[in-house]
């Protein structure tokens, strides 16, 4: 799989995956996060370290990351929902991201009948796309 076929990684899950790094990992530079995501298998557009320190503005604003010193962050608190959410967000993602490189089929979440808002299980271009359960748990 070429570059050009990875999806790059920005907003919502961009951020999700660097928080879900800096609670398992602690105190991380910019670098190390940077080469985090390339060893997953991530693509991210523009500059990476100024992509991710703008991703990690807002967490910082929402108190779930502080930084430390110039290009270094920490994961500060979340409350337990948010942190079950943005674990499993990561884990599918990363999920997802091995299928992709390993050229096997993504899996597909899958519906649950007691909640309405479970997605349709058809495989969608990217694991975000399917995720949007997360948010209503």
């Amino acid at each position: 799989m070429t570059s050009d076929e990875i999806p790059e990684l920005w907003g919502r899950s961009l951020r999700m995956i660097l928080t879900s790094e800096l609670m398992a990992n602690g105190e991380m530079t910019v670098a190390q996060l940077v080469d985090t995501l390339d060893n997953a298998g991530h693509r991210i557009l523009g500059r990476p370290s100024k992509v991710i320190s703008d991703a990690l503005r807002w967490e910082i604003a929402n108190g779930r990351v502080a930084r430390v010193a110039r290009g270094r962050y920490r994961f500060v608190t979340a409350p337990a929902t948010t942190i079950r959410r943005i674990r499993t967000f990561a884990a599918r993602c990363q999920e997802w991201m091995t299928a992709r490189t390993t050229g096997d089929t993504p899996a597909v979440l899958l519906s649950d009948p007691r909640h309405h808002y479970f997605p349709d299980p058809r495989p969608l271009r990217y694991p975000w796309e399917q995720l949007g359960w997360l948010w209503a748990l």
